[in-house]
């Protein structure tokens, strides 16, 4: 039965001493499933705890669970390193004659299900997000990006030869400052060539980005999306990037990504517009501004020759007074 099912199986005593489990328990525990009968309770619970957040807080669930032999108990947890949501439920263990033997844990991973229920709720609050100023959406959504992934993420432009950094979320210690880097010693020349989402789990494997920089520094995984002008062209990118390699991206998180891409390539298209238009608008006010100046100016000039006639004595007088005023022009 341990053998068949598809979830970490788990059988304890009342003592809460470990009997049996299953190969699934091993790989969701990082543990040898033939050994965890021969380990004494604090040793299989000091290989447990580093992959908990509040290792207080599952022993005191642990007691409580104990505590009560009749009990059953379901929660959610979420495992660190690499980072895991797994589905934990408990029962008790009954022989044919009603007597309770221990009890039967079940770990069911629900990583993918619970990334998945994440991604549509981010797709579902940006879709009524909107501002008359497109520089506040593109940085909600890298705001909701990075926060989802719990990782860098980098909205760059091309210039040139290089990624100019237009926003960062997320930024790794010490590179606050970095404002753009070399197309080619990016991971994003490769979004940029295909201009193609690209998903690298672990860039050290990777032929054409294994001597890049970043991978260099060990940020080995990445998942970039290329930002699209009016015409269909590449401008830039928008990528995540760590150095969880352990933790595996798939389709989904491309299709979630090229969605986000979508939306900040729509605002960026926006902002150009109305960056234009304000362009625009201001070359126009300033030729108004030169054209009544002009006006201005010969106005001037015309009230200023009618006061001369007529403070003029004669016509020699009335000369003499315009060269005056020309030379000063």
């Amino acid at each position: 039965m341990l053998a068949m099912s598809h979830s970490g199986v788990l059988v304890s005593g009342l003592d809460n001493v470990a009997k049996a489990c299953n190969s699934e328990f091993g790989r969701i525990f990082g543990i040898d499933p033939d050994r965890v009968p021969d380990h004494e309770l604090e040793a299989l619970r000091k290989h447990v705890f580093p992959r908990l957040r509040d290792p207080d807080q599952w022993l005191a669930q642990l007691d409580v669970v104990y505590a009560e032999p009749e009990l059953t108990y379901a929660d959610e947890i979420k495992l660190e390193s690499p980072s895991m949501w797994i589905r934990r439920t408990t029962g008790p263990l009954i022989d044919p004659s009603g007597e309770i033997l221990g009890r039967l844990w079940t770990f069911d991973d629900i990583t993918e299900e619970h990334a998945r229920a994440k991604r549509r709720e981010a797709v579902q609050r940006l879709s009524t997000f909107h501002s008359p100023e497109p520089a506040v959406v593109y940085r909600e959504v890298i705001r909701t990006v990075a926060d989802l992934y719990n990782t860098t993420t980098i909205l760059s432009i091309a210039v040139g030869d290089t990624l100019e950094f237009k926003e960062v979320a997320l930024p790794p210690p010490g590179t606050e400052h970095h404002r753009g880097n070399l197309i080619k010693e990016s991971f994003c020349q490769m979004v940029m060539e295909d201009c193609q989402p690209v998903l690298v789990q672990d860039g050290r494997k990777h032929p054409r980005v294994c001597e890049i920089l970043p991978v260099k520094l060990g940020y080995v995984r990445y998942l970039g999306v290329p930002l699209l002008n009016s015409e269909g062209a590449s401008i830039g990118t928008l990528c995540i990037m760590d150095s969880r390699c352990d933790e595996i991206l798939g389709p989904d998180d491309q299709e979630f990504m090229a969605l986000m891409g979508n939306r900040v390539s729509i605002e960026l298209e926006r902002e150009r517009l109305f960056d234009l238009r304000t362009r625009d608008q201001q070359v126009a006010l300033a030729r108004q501004a030169a054209e009544l100046t002009h006006t201005g100016n010969v106005l001037r000039a015309m009230n200023e020759g009618m006061a001369l006639v007529e403070s003029a004595g004669d016509e020699r007088d009335l000369i003499s007074r315009y060269q005056a005023l020309l030379e000063g022009l």
